[in-house]
């Protein structure tokens, strides 16, 4: 399915500001970035926002697998729903898009 078909036409991702980078320091995205399996679905939607069944198959796991990572992404702010599909059958499935294209470390400092 081609990504315009996808994203809603009142969403222009060419002439969005640049997303602010997300911090590793939070312990959520550090989680949700432990799995190589994640780690693999981040990749697949550097490319284009995707349904979840589309990111499965691109990332060679079942939906369910990638419903599950997508699910913890999106509570790390990492991902976020960006539009809806609807399938041949006419079910509405969920668009989902990175949230920036930058993950930036911080390293605390020591006490002392």
């Amino acid at each position: 399915m081609p990504t315009h078909d996808l994203v809603p036409s009142d969403i222009d991702l060419d002439a969005a500001e640049p997303p602010d980078p997300v911090s590793i320091a939070d312990g959520e995205v550090l989680e949700a970035l432990s799995s190589s399996t994640a780690r693999r679905i981040v990749s697949v939607l550097r490319g284009d926002p995707n349904v979840t069944s589309a990111v499965a198959e691109r990332a060679d796991v079942s939906i369910q697998v990638a419903a599950y990572h997508l699910d913890r992404l999106e509570a790390a702010g990492l991902v976020a729903v960006v539009g809806a599909a609807h399938s041949e059958k006419g079910r509405r499935m969920d668009v989902y898009a990175l949230t920036t294209d930058s993950l930036v470390v911080e390293l605390a400092e020591r006490d002392g």
